[in-house]
């Protein structure tokens, strides 16, 4: 066989017999005649055979007739050829015997790799009447390998995107070769492919499938695993003067597991995805597998190399995400108490700033302030929409004394400064165990915490002034020295218990009025209540006491600072409390 080259190739949709299709190859082939040799080659037609499962079984799958050649001597020579395939036959197609490829396969993984398949040519047994028979005899007993060269695909993915993207945390009781125990990821994507010039034919995209790394800043992050097929659609986009032609692939990946395999490069994109101001870019190269429909049928492309960009977008989306959380705790029910802890549950409403939605079947994180870790926090089975979030179920458990002495008075502080209306902040942190058999995703998550306003409490009450106060007025009995408050109990289902009060009331801030001490426990139920009566001991002519008698049978503002001994349970606990602008009503 001469050293010959393929000057061009072009393939294309033709009617066929009845109402099927047929698909026709159009080749111009060149080759150099040495020889001084002259002859004009009329038209003759070939069949087009390529290896079937066992290389000696042969399968025909194109008609091919080549135009009429001339020959010149020591000249190149071109032929034109025109190749019809009307099907595809099941042989080609079927997978062979032990064995997850078919003929067909084997042949188009040789050609996306770049690698040369080799094709054989032999004169037809169905020649054109105009084709002397002996002539045709000689032809159809000759069956020539020819090389045709492959093209590699490299490159031929264009663009990568992805919107409404949801992730879903590990089931933390999945064995760890379950799918499950993974990350997983799903979300539309978007694929732009180049079409090669050559390929003018009818094509449509019906399913993907893929396996890919991705990585960061060129180090590998992880594997995404799309082993099983997802539906896809697909658009041809036809070529200008500017762009070739290219085919606009959509699919909608679901429950995608990510197997994170490097935790310091996932912590990387955390801290970009959490603090970062620009969309993160991560690599993705990938082996994929298309379905695709042609006027042929249905055929797989196996292994098609794919890479490319998906730009992740960062939480903050260029603004504060984190002070738009605003957490509001709805309902407290305490389900255990010992000497030094509490365990609660709590329906907290979040806002979701951000353009992501997730699940999370179990997490557990340290709640830190002032660096000391005094509770923990687990959710279970919730659903991170966009946007409002309501009744989110929160366990936590309250025990400061882990952190020993010095994290008991952090603590004790805290719920003071909270008590009292202070404007305090908490911080959020995972830890090795937040994402039990996520050792690596845990280590990566452990590099960052979030600090955050303390969740509001919603109190019983009408007006937003009274859900913010715990105590929300007064009355100041002059002749029996006693006086009585309104207490608004965060706790839905529980009772408190105050054991022990020494406070200090004052007029205009710094005037003292009084001052009541109790040393026998009372009880603040769940929703408003009122205390019994509890005696103050008058500071008689100060400038206080003045503003309370002028005040008989009317109402004062004053402010108050107490110590009191709380009891919830096992519990116990000392706090103080500085309480401003408390309406009191003074009554003989």
């Amino acid at each position: 066989m001469p050293q010959y080259n393929i000057t061009r190739l072009n393939v294309k949709d033709v009617p066929g017999p009845g109402d099927k299709q047929s698909m026709l190859a159009e080749v111009t082939v060149v080759a150099r005649n040495e020889y001084p040799l002259k002859l004009d080659v009329p038209e003759l037609a070939f069949e087009i055979l390529v290896p079937g499962c066992d290389t000696d079984d042969l399968i025909v799958v194109v008609d091919a007739v080549t135009s009429e050649t001339f020959v010149k001597p020591r000249s190149n020579v071109q032929a034109d050829v025109h190749g019809l395939i009307r099907e595809l036959p099941e042989s080609l197609t079927r997978d062979c015997p032990n064995s997850r490829s078919s003929p067909l396969d084997m042949i188009l993984k040789q050609y996306i790799q770049g690698e040369p398949a080799t094709l054989y040519v032999r004169g037809s047994s169905r020649p054109d009447g105009s084709t002397p028979r002996w002539v045709a005899e000689i032809l159809s007993s000759i069956t020539v390998p020819v090389a045709f060269p492959g093209k590699s695909l490299n490159g031929l993915i264009r663009n990568f995107s992805m919107s409404d993207v949801h992730f879903t945390m590990p089931d933390p009781f999945a064995d760890p070769d379950d799918p499950a125990s993974d990350p997983t990821v799903s979300g539309n994507i978007l694929v732009t492919a180049g079409l090669p010039s050559e390929m003018n034919f009818g094509i449509n995209v019906t399913k993907v499938r893929a396996t890919a790394d991705v990585y960061y800043k060129s180090e590998k992050l992880g594997e995404l695993d799309m082993k099983k097929w997802q539906d896809a659609n697909s658009t041809r986009v036809e070529a200008d003067k500017h762009h070739e032609a290219s085919l606009e692939i959509g699919s909608r990946i679901k429950e995608t597991p990510l197997k994170v395999t490097n935790g310091t490069v996932f912590g990387d994109v955390v801290q970009e995805l959490l603090f970062g101001q620009k969309a993160i870019r991560l690599a993705i190269k990938a082996k994929v597998d298309v379905k695709v429909e042609t006027s042929l049928g249905q055929m797989v492309l196996k292994e098609v190399p794919a890479e490319g960009m998906i730009p992740v977008k960062p939480l903050s989306n260029g603004g504060d995400w984190i002070g738009h959380l605003a957490p509001k705790v709805r309902s407290l029910r305490i389900l255990d108490t010992t000497s030094t802890s509490i365990t609660l549950q709590a329906l907290v409403n979040v806002t979701n700033p951000t353009p992501y939605t997730a699940t999370l079947p179990y997490a557990n994180i340290h709640v830190l302030h002032n660096d000391t870790v005094l509770a923990d926090a687990t959710v279970e089975n919730v659903e991170i929409v966009k946007g409002d979030n309501t009744d989110l179920l929160v366990t936590a458990t309250w025990n400061p004394s882990r952190s020993g002495e010095s994290g008991h008075q952090i603590g004790r502080d805290l719920i003071s400064q909270y008590l009292s209306g202070f404007n305090t902040s908490i911080t959020v942190k995972a830890h090795r165990d937040s994402i039990p058999g996520q050792p690596i995703i845990c280590e990566g998550l452990s590099r960052f915490n979030l600090t955050l306003a303390a969740p509001k409490l919603e109190l019983p009450g009408r007006t937003p002034e009274e859900k913010s106060h715990f105590i929300r007025d007064a009355t100041f009995h002059f002749f029996s020295s006693t006086a009585t408050f309104t207490l608004a109990s965060p706790l839905d289902f529980n009772t408190i218990y105050i054991d022990f009060v020494n406070a200090t009331a004052f007029y205009n801030h710094t005037e003292e009025i009084g001052r009541i001490v109790r040393e026998l426990p009372f009880e603040a139920p769940p929703g408003q209540s009122t205390t019994p009566r509890l005696p103050v001991q008058w500071s008689v002519g100060s400038v206080g006491y003045d503003a309370v008698r002028k005040a008989l049978g009317g109402k004062l503002k004053l402010d108050a600072r107490a110590n009191v001994d709380v009891r919830l349970g096992n519990w116990k606990e000392s706090v103080w409390y500085i309480g401003r602008g408390i309406g009191a009503r003074v009554q003989l």
